[in-house]
């Protein structure tokens, strides 16, 4: 739970200052980890794959389940020709649950199931330090919940500028 002492002075010129207490309730445990990797196929094509594995546990049974899935997978193709850069990925993500106390839902309907999704990106590199991209997220509009609560989420497009310094 974050408070907020003091109002936040946008016009100090020695900048804006506030002051924040945290509060915790109980502790949580997360063990996790993810495997990796990518294999080149030629000099401009390469395929990747990862498997993240979480499990969180409460100290104080505040939450039975967390809102995050146990499992995650991603397998995809990579190219990358002169100036122009593409990819192409599916996802898998494993159930996710989350008590009744968190959602306000019936038990079961504190679940999502699991599901697949396959996404799309281009990108157009300008020199080293300059890129925009396309990325198609849920290109098939499967349509789904991240959360229980949550809205049913399908294509979504997503434009991006990229500048290294």
């Amino acid at each position: 739970i974050f408070a907020a002492s003091d109002p936040v002075n946008l016009l100090d010129p020695l900048g804006p200052s506030a002051t924040a207490t945290f509060k915790n309730k109980g502790k949580i445990y997360v063990l996790g980890t993810e495997l990796g990797g990518e294999v080149f196929v030629c000099p401009w094509l390469s395929a990747f794959g990862s498997w993240v594995f979480q499990d969180v546990e409460r100290e104080d049974n505040s939450w039975e389940n967390d809102i995050s899935p146990k499992h995650k997978t991603t397998l995809g193709l990579s190219s990358d020709y002169k100036k122009l850069s593409s990819e192409l990925f599916i996802q898998y993500v494993d159930t996710t649950a989350a008590p009744e106390e968190r959602t306000g839902l019936a038990d079961e309907s504190g679940k999502v199931s699991p599901y697949w999704w396959t996404s799309a990106r281009v990108g157009y590199a300008f020199n080293d330090h300059a890129e925009i991209g396309l990325t198609v997220y849920n290109l098939f509009h499967d349509l789904h919940k991240e959360q229980a609560a949550g809205q049913e989420l399908g294509t979504r497009l997503v434009a991006q500028a990229n500048v290294k310094f």
